[in-house]
């Protein structure tokens, strides 16, 4: 389907998200080209936990801990997992 300043194309997509939790470093999330989903954040905020959920819910989603330890670079703490079948969202915790 096709017009005017639009197209529509049929298939299937996946969504991976980060969530910006008020307050919280801001967080990153990229699909890498080895398919795999590198989620990070700024080094300096070892405090906050990584959570993710699969549905976000209008009443409360449920949100379970990405395991830690996450590996660090100069500059960010980082989780890679592969990517999910459907939808796939990502946030920031202090515990």
């Amino acid at each position: 389907m096709s017009g005017g300043n639009f197209t529509l194309d049929g298939g299937f997509w996946g969504v991976i998200a980060a969530v910006q939790t008020p307050g919280a470093p801001y967080l990153w999330v990229t699909l890498t080209p080895t398919n795999t989903v590198v989620v990070w954040w700024a080094l300096s905020e070892t405090s906050w936990r990584l959570q993710a959920t699969t549905n976000l819910l209008a009443t409360g989603s449920v949100w379970a801990d990405c395991p830690p330890p996450y590996p660090s670079n100069a500059t960010s703490l980082y989780y890679v997992e592969s990517p999910p079948t459907g939808k796939k969202f990502y946030r920031l915790r202090q515990p």
